[in-house]
């Protein structure tokens, strides 16, 4: 009896040797594909939502990826994407896991620095070679650009966003909208586009701005996608501006950047339609002039 008992503990402390054996390998192997990271906390906003993801992780991450092609999982530490996790992991071909309950402890994290609000001088190289990964990555075919967009703020629905679910369109949106809308597509038919980008995927939305010619947007979250104009985009920016993010986007990328104003108080954002029609017209004829309500 005692001669069992022997066996039977001495092949339990064998499996017991064996299972820690291979956890030890295990872990080598994982922990030599794997970076913890921690993005650099943001003054507002969070990575669920699609303006911050785009400018503050998705490009920022680009230069550690580039240091580590065979990168296989990614721990973020006190953040969560949302949405876009799945966006992240199919640009970088990684696994993203969250550090929750503190298990990857044992890793050193790595800083991602936030772009913040421009001038984004100091990045613009990994910023232009991101952008050309993105497009690569997302087979984005190099086309003429010839439309006139104008972006619509949509709903969307945001994931892991704790007690911060708010988005831009909740908070704005050209209030003379549909006006506009109607004006742009009598007056160009096909070669406008009015987009609710919030019903597109990812690429569709790198596809349409790589091939816009013209862009016309209120401050928010869909102009982020102007990194994926092409050299020489008109970009049309609307109130309310609180930063110049935009305009330092477009010096870096060289789009021609424009301003505008709205015609009302900060309730109210009413665009001026004819003030934008005509700078539209002179703008594809090519044509020089000024325009008291628009600023570079």
């Amino acid at each position: 009896m005692n001669t069992l008992l022997l066996i039977i503990l001495s092949l339990l402390l064998l499996a017991v040797i064996i299972g820690i054996i291979i956890y030890f390998v295990k872990r080598e192997g994982y922990e030599n594909n794997t970076i913890k990271v921690q993005f650099e906390k943001l003054p507002t906003g969070s990575l669920y939502h699609y303006g911050h993801f785009i400018h503050d992780c998705l490009l920022p991450f680009y230069s550690v990826y580039n240091k580590n092609p065979n990168l296989k999982y990614v721990v973020i530490q006190n953040d969560k994407l949302g949405n876009f996790k799945k966006i992240f992991e199919n640009i970088y071909n990684v696994t993203v896991l969250y550090d929750d309950n503190k298990s990857y402890n044992h890793l050193t994290s790595i800083l991602i620095y936030k772009y913040y609000y421009g001038p984004y001088t100091k990045f613009q190289k990994n910023i232009i070679r991101c952008i050309k990964y993105i497009k690569k990555k997302l087979n984005i075919t190099k086309k003429i650009p010839k439309y006139i967009l104008l972006i619509q703020r949509g709903y969307s629905k945001l994931t892991e966003c704790g007690d911060n679910c708010n988005t831009g369109s909740k908070r704005r949106s050209i209030t003379n909208h549909t006006d506009l809308r109607n004006a742009l597509h009598k007056k160009y038919g096909k070669m406008f586009k009015n987009v609710i980008l919030e019903k597109l995927s990812f690429k569709e939305q790198v596809q349409l701005f790589n091939d816009a010619k013209i862009v016309i947007g209120q401050h928010g979250a869909g102009l982020v996608n102007s990194f994926w104009c092409q050299k020489n985009t008109v970009l049309i920016e609307t109130d309310p501006r609180h930063t110049l993010t935009f305009k330092h986007i477009a010096d870096i990328l060289l789009l021609d950047y424009y301003y505008i104003k709205n015609l009302n108080t900060k309730k109210s954002f009413i665009v001026d339609i004819p003030v934008i029609m005509k700078y539209i017209k002179d703008k594809i004829t090519n044509k020089k002039n000024t325009y008291t309500l628009f600023y570079r």
